[in-house]
């Protein structure tokens, strides 16, 4: 089984492999799950400059149990 390095905290990665960045992210989102949490927190950003209501996150996973 290959070895993994999502449960280390990046900087312990970093002790051990000092060819990657020290600002690794632990593993745990994919790329497009890490783009779509940067687009949630944006508009609760603009929401929040504007005084308005903050739209809820986008569900981007069917739940299979409302069917």
């Amino acid at each position: 089984m290959a070895r993994t390095y999502n449960d280390r905290p990046a900087h312990l990665q970093y002790l051990e492999r000092p060819w990657l960045s020290p600002f690794l992210k632990d593993g745990s989102r994919s790329p497009l799950q890490r783009a779509a949490h940067k687009r949630d927190r944006a508009a609760v950003r603009l929401a929040l400059r504007f005084g308005v209501e903050p739209p809820l996150p986008q569900r981007r996973r069917a739940d299979w149990d409302m069917h």
